[in-house]
């Protein structure tokens, strides 16, 4: 099984609202704007994630996000060409950019567990990617 895991602090101006799109960066700072950044610091390693991409055989990954007692998971299809060593944008769209971590995501910021989304204002997170029991898109 192919994974990765990183974490990141949770902020008050986690909003965790956007309906398209959720992110995590490495930023410490937070304006009440980002509506789709629901961690901050987190602490993933584009070498690390480009290793876990490119040693995928899976055409969709599982996303786990945890906080405190809260949990919420998502499935969504990784963009190969990810590159942003800051930002990683999960989008439930199939728009692709460096920033790209993943599209056709089940789940974008807004649709995630309110109570995950509440503990995220002040707690830290734990991501868990993997590829485990994903299956393949059908053609």
């Amino acid at each position: 099984m192919m994974e990765i895991r990183f974490t990141c602090q949770g902020h008050p101006n986690a909003k965790a609202s956007h309906k398209t799109t959720l992110e995590f960066t490495r930023e410490s700072h937070l304006t009440p704007r980002g509506t789709c950044i629901v961690g901050v610091q987190a602490d993933f390693k584009l070498q690390q994630i480009k290793k876990f991409l490119t040693g995928l055989k899976e055409d969709k990954i599982r996303i786990v996000i945890v906080s405190g007692d809260y949990q919420d998971s998502l499935i969504a299809v990784p963009n190969r060409h990810f590159s942003d060593p800051d930002e990683m944008v999960i989008r439930t769209t199939e728009f692709l950019s460096p920033r790209t971590f993943a599209t056709r995501s089940s789940k974008s910021a807004a649709d995630l567990d309110n109570n995950l989304k509440r503990m995220m204002k002040t707690y830290s997170i734990r991501v868990v990617i993997s590829a485990e029991g994903c299956q393949r898109l059908s053609s």
